[in-house]
């Protein structure tokens, strides 16, 4: 009783305005204002203090970084944006991704918090410490992974690398266990330089995840958990396991188990979510560690699922902030607070509202209130065709104002104006008389009520044309099915060109097209061919200049580039993104006939030389493709070209068939799934005999280049020159010069014409072995061609660094096995002057 009568003061409080942004939370779960506790375990339970933590929130993937439209760093006002949505929705968790690392497929070359081996960026760190200063002043926790399975923003391969090792060896490689060790030990001492507290001993850090959706050997988490522990004592530890290991049931340094639900693992969550739960029970606490891609009913049941069986908490996938350039950044099944019209395709405003109601439930409190918005911030005003403005965290919609003076009167032109349309539109105010000189104000509307007004901007003077838009930028892409670019202020449609040189002549092969049409797929491609692009921005005002020119490209996967029909009792079902990687879209052939067939067409001949394809998934044998066949069409009729007999091959687990064939030109390839049977065993009519998950076709260049020839060495002082005659081939590209022991990251690149290469700070009378490798355009790389040479001290009257040593020319056949490593002979002459050691350069 007495619990309810405070619930019931904390509404009133409420309504009254007379808590801040970190006191509601805060004295809702019976903690002063900014004084909390380190979250601890007690046996399968979370615990704040002597009171037990629970919670309903959302994953938060973006707070460190922002991978779209271009690679960067997110806003301090971005950030806090999430934090302020997190906070209406009743959210006392937040999770981030884990830490970026350089080289994933998002970020590529670009920054990120890890740079190199044991090379971390400071700029992205700070971001993190801003985001756990937000995490105090709103009182909501974290929970920071540490590192990617995956390759999205750099993972477990990219961490690898920057040992010249692989994936494979991550979880067993003692060297790389010791760099996960260095990275844990900078983050927890690390000090933040918005609060001074250090990682380790900030209360805002709910727990440290060892990794996102690993699979790990139980040796590395047991390892790294203790290790997490050893260091840090004040917070718990969560396996970052994908899935709940026995081993880490009775791991005493794993204090959370988790898993995360989506379709591809098995439709039903609440089912899953009980059964991981009927594990932990009674030995650790269990968190969902991410839900969503789902329908409504089943994000619903999960979220049921958990509040009733004690499950400590659930984040559904994930929440994206406002751009401090206006709209949303949004991603179609990711959510914005408070859901809009635009998100109706995957139920957003009904889903935002459950996990509202759910965040209350799970802790034993109403559901308050919905605030009225704050102020929305007006950005600055070039044209009254497109007026800007920073959207307010709650806000459904907006309603734009314009005075003919600053102080008023105010005349509303607009209302109901979204920020959440896709892409994000900007006002036009159409009313605006030509030539006349306005000033204008907007504010943010939801059920609630009306927000205070915005800032004012003004005097503008309306005019009827806009400015002719900025040249537009390309984002970098590597395949013609994923062109993308910058969005260009005032761009109404974009024309993209194309052609085989970077003179032209030009092409156009997409016109008027809008920002919604990216990525933007060149389905006149032909496989092979290095194209170039550009492209022009327009509207009613004039064309842009066109952008630079990017590539070449080569096409690689041209199935992006196929039409798909597909035989099955669903008809022609296939939708395009089917075979480009997207895991949440699969073509299915199902029922009882053992005859079914999927088509890729193009528009134009293709030259193909191999075929890939990923099948199968965790829910059983009846999802895979079996036996199955594969035709070209030859102008008149179906060839064959290979053929796979009880097929065991299954894409969840990375496993796929590899076809290589000879090389032919066709519009059209079949895929014959023949026999959907198992080693004899007859078909179950009731299995859905195939799920195709990811296909790729095309044309591999696989030759590698010939070698350098005339290679010959130049012996000085401290130093040897190598010399050498490019290759003839068609496509090469440049020369690699590696010494012995040499990392290929190390190496130097040479390009194409540049025949020639010192080697400087070597010790005289050493012998150094050298291998010059050529590459061509598609990364072929030749064996190489070893060479040796023996710096020399100058001889009496030559000065230094001394005149030309003779030419060794090129080494005997007994000469090419030696490595780059100094022989064991006595140092007899020394450089002129110390020199470091040996560097390439």
């Amino acid at each position: 009783m007495r619990r309810h009568w405070i619930s019931v003061m904390l509404v009133c409080l409420l309504m009254l305005g007379g808590m801040d942004r970190a006191g509601l939370t805060a004295a809702a779960d019976g903690v002063p204002p900014r004084e909390w506790n380190y979250i601890t375990r007690s046996g399968d339970r979370l615990m704040d203090g002597e009171k037990e933590f629970r919670f309903i929130s959302m994953n938060g993937s973006n707070l460190t970084y922002m991978p779209a439209p271009v690679w960067h760093r997110p806003d301090p006002w971005e950030q806090e944006d999430v934090f302020r949505s997190l906070q209406q929705m009743g959210g006392n968790v937040v999770r981030l991704y884990t830490f970026t690392i350089k080289g994933g497929t998002a970020n590529g070359d670009q920054p990120s918090h890890v740079t190199g081996l044991r090379q971390y960026n400071e700029d992205y760190f700070r971001d993190l410490d801003h985001v756990l200063k937000l995490a105090n002043e709103y009182h909501i926790r974290v929970i920071i992974p540490f590192i990617d399975t995956w390759e999205h923003v750099g993972g477990i391969k990219q961490f690898a690398g920057f040992r010249g090792k692989t994936a494979e060896e991550f979880y067993t490689d003692s060297e790389l266990k010791e760099d996960y060790k260095h990275l844990v030990s900078y983050v927890l001492n690390r000090t933040n330089t918005y609060t001074g507290i250090k990682y380790k001993d900030d209360k805002a850090i709910l727990a440290w995840e060892t990794g996102n959706e690993l699979y790990p050997t139980d040796a590395w988490t047991e390892e790294m958990s203790a290790y997490i522990k050893s260091m840090d004592s004040n917070h718990i530890v969560m396996d970052g396991r994908y899935g709940i290991s026995q081993a880490s049931l009775e791991d005493p340094n794993v204090d959370i188990v988790s898993n995360h639900y989506y379709e591809s693992g098995g439709a039903d969550y609440a089912l899953r979510a009980a059964a991981d739960r009927n594990l932990s029970l009674g030995i650790k606490a269990f968190v969902i560690g991410e839900f969503g891609h789902s329908n409504r009913t089943n994000l619903t049941r999960t979220a049921d699922e958990a509040i009733a069986n004690g499950t400590s908490g659930a984040l559904l996938w994930t929440l994206k902030s406002h751009s401090k350039d206006g709209g949303f950044y949004n991603k179609e099944g990711d959510f914005r607070w408070p859901g809009f019209p635009s998100g109706e395709t995957y139920d957003e405003k009904a889903i935002m509202t459950m996990i509202r109601e759910k965040a209350h439930e799970i802790r034993g409190l109403p559901v308050p209130p919905m605030p009225i918005p704050d102020a929305p911030q007006l950005l600055p005003i070039e044209s009254v065709l497109g007026i800007t403005w920073r959207g307010s965290a709650g806000a459904e919609s907006y309603q734009f104002e314009r005075a003919e003076h600053p102080d008023g009167p105010w005349a509303i032109i607009g209302t109901q104006v979204l920020d959440s349309d896709i892409p994000f539109r900007p006002f036009q105010d159409t009313t605006a008389a030509e030539g006349m000189n306005y000033y204008y104000r907007v504010k943010g509307m939801n059920g609630a009520g009306i927000s205070e007004p915005s800032n004012v901007v003004g005097p503008i003077t309306a005019s009827s044309i806009p400015p002719v838009p900025d040249q537009p930028m390309w984002i970098p892409f590597t395949s013609v099915a994923s062109m993308t670019w910058h969005p260009v202020k005032w761009a109404e449609s974009y024309d993209i060109e194309r052609a085989e040189a970077p003179n032209g002549p030009w092409t156009v092969v997409g016109a008027d097209l809008a920002e919604a049409d990216q990525p933007f797929k060149d389905a006149s491609a032909s496989s092979g061919i290095p194209y170039y692009y550009r492209i022009t921005a327009n509207n009613t005002g004039g064309a842009s200049e066109p952008s630079e020119i990017f590539g070449p490209i080569t096409v690689r996967n041209i199935a992006q580039l196929a039409t798909l029909t597909v035989d099955s009792t669903n008809g022609s079902n296939v939708k395009e993104y089917a075979v480009d990687g997207n895991l949440s879209t699969r073509w299915l052939s199902q029922g009882q006939e053992e005859n079914h067939f999927i088509e890729m067409e193009w528009t134009v001949p293709q030259k193909l030389n191999y075929l890939k394809i990923w099948s199968g998934a965790t829910s059983g044998e009846q999802w895979h493709i079996r036996d199955f066949s594969v035709d070209y069409w030859n102008g008149t009729v179906w060839v064959p070209v290979t053929s796979v007999v009880d097929n065991d091959k299954d894409g969840f687990y990375g496993e796929y068939n590899d076809m290589r064939f000879e090389t032919l030109q066709t519009t059209a390839l079949r895929l014959n799934i023949t026999k959907p049977s198992w080693q004899g065993i007859p078909v179950n009519p009731n299995d859905k005999i195939a799920r195709l998950m990811d296909m790729e076709t095309g044309y591999n260049d696989d030759t590698a280049p010939m070698e350098v020839n005339g290679e010959a060495v130049v012996e000085g002082d401290g130093q040897l020159t190598l010399n050498w005659t490019d290759p003839e081939d068609d496509d090469f590209a440049q020369v690699v010069v590696l010494g012995e022991g040499t990392a290929e990251a190390e190496a130097v690149h040479v390009g194409k014409g540049v025949q020639t290469v010192t080697i400087n700070g070597l010790v005289n009378g050493t012998e150094y072995a050298y291998r010059i490798r050529t590459v061509d355009e598609a990364g072929n790389r030749s064996s190489g061609v070893t060479v040796l040479g023996t710096p020399v001290a100058d001889r009496p009257g030559n000065s230094c660094p001394g005149s030309e040593k003779p030419d060794r020319g090129k080494p005997n056949d007994d000469q090419t096995n030696h490595g780059s490593k100094p022989k064991d002979k006595p140092d007899k002459d020394k450089p002129c002057k110390d020199k470091p050691g040996s560097v390439l350069s």
